[in-house]
């Protein structure tokens, strides 16, 4: 649901390729160096030649594939900066942890959301923390928010020591076959292609439909056009409503909804039902299944949709943890 967080499961593919025309320069300049009891970290801006390296090592933390070009989008999106807000630390030349920061939502709400950050050395991931609380204090954040999975023991404990603490869960859902046959829309309805959205008015409705949402940015216009650029649009579905706003939203990413939104006059009469029949049926007909889905353990009406739709958990649960900063 969060365009500012990685998805999974997915191969890695060569970092020449996966940097094709991209932006990043081509050698970084230090923005920090370190000494710490196990030796020199240097802390660094983002470079081609790093993404490879970053790729085995968020593989190797979390225990499953990621795939580069997909980690390439995201630390490279509009809500880091177009990469500028992301470090790396080295050892010795070495990549030996990551961090970047999303800043969208911070005059609305004060969150400050450090996403992605991964890496076993514990001092190199310190020493990286230590660098993005700087930005966030300067940015006059009143909390830090940061996900940890059960396969980052040592990131765990770190953040743990800092005073972080939990506030929710996400959980990983997924379902492998059909929802049935979609169900009709009802009259007046009308799904738009990304070529022609109103990206202002769907910005406005965007918000709407995700104002409560626990840790969801809203976005503003030239954002959500970027972000939402690579989503499949063949299998994904933007709505407007008989009054001419945007009612309803489902995208997909990979496999992945991301997002999935009804604006509030519109909740209960099925469209969410509806929209995951579809993407599943475009899923299905492509050979792409299962359809997968991120969600929040405190957003409880999109946890009992997901289980009375039949999707199951099957990944282990990642923590959202907190840090408040005092202003």
């Amino acid at each position: 649901m969060f365009p500012f967080l990685s998805s999974l499961g997915r191969p890695v593919v060569p970092a020449d390729e996966a940097f094709a025309n991209t932006g990043f320069p081509a050698t970084a300049l230090p923005v920090a160096d370190e000494v710490s009891a196990s030796g020199h970290i240097e802390l660094v801006p983002l470079a081609s030649d790093h993404l490879n390296s970053l790729a085995h090592l968020q593989a190797d933390c979390w225990q499953q594939p990621v795939d580069a070009a997909h980690l390439l989008e995201d630390l490279n999106d509009a809500g880091r900066a177009a990469g500028k807000n992301v470090v790396v630390a080295l050892r010795g030349g070495e990549v030996v942890a990551c961090g970047a920061w999303v800043t969208l939502d911070l005059a609305r709400t004060g969150q400050f959301f450090m996403a992605p950050l991964f890496g076993h050395d514990a001092a190199a991931l310190q020493s990286v923390v230590d660098h993005i609380l700087s930005v966030a204090i300067a940015e006059g954040a009143t909390s830090v928010r940061v996900s940890a999975r059960q396969t980052e023991p040592i990131k765990t404990a770190l953040l743990t020591a800092l005073g972080f603490v939990p506030r929710f869960e996400w959980v990983f859902f997924s379902r492998a076959n059909l929802l049935g046959l979609p169900q009709a829309l009802p009259a007046g309805w009308v799904r738009e292609s990304y070529e022609q959205v109103d990206w202002l008015l769907l910005a406005e409705d965007f918000a709407e439909m995700f104002a409560h949402v626990p840790n969801c940015t809203l976005p503003p216009a030239d954002v959500l056009r970027q972000d939402w650029r690579d989503r499949d649009w063949e299998g994904s579905w933007v709505l407007r409503d008989p009054n001419g706003r945007y009612g309803a939203l489902a995208l997909l990413r990979d496999g992945w909804v991301e997002p999935v939104g009804v604006r509030p006059e519109w909740r209960g009469l099925g469209l969410a039902e509806v929209l995951y029949q579809r993407l599943a049926q475009s899923l299905d007909q492509r050979g792409r299944m299962p359809l997968r889905a991120m969600v929040a353990s405190s957003n409880l009406p999109s946890m009992r949709l997901h289980q009375r739709l039949g999707f199951i958990e099957d990944a282990p649960r990642s923590q959202m943890m907190e840090l408040g900063l005092r202003r």
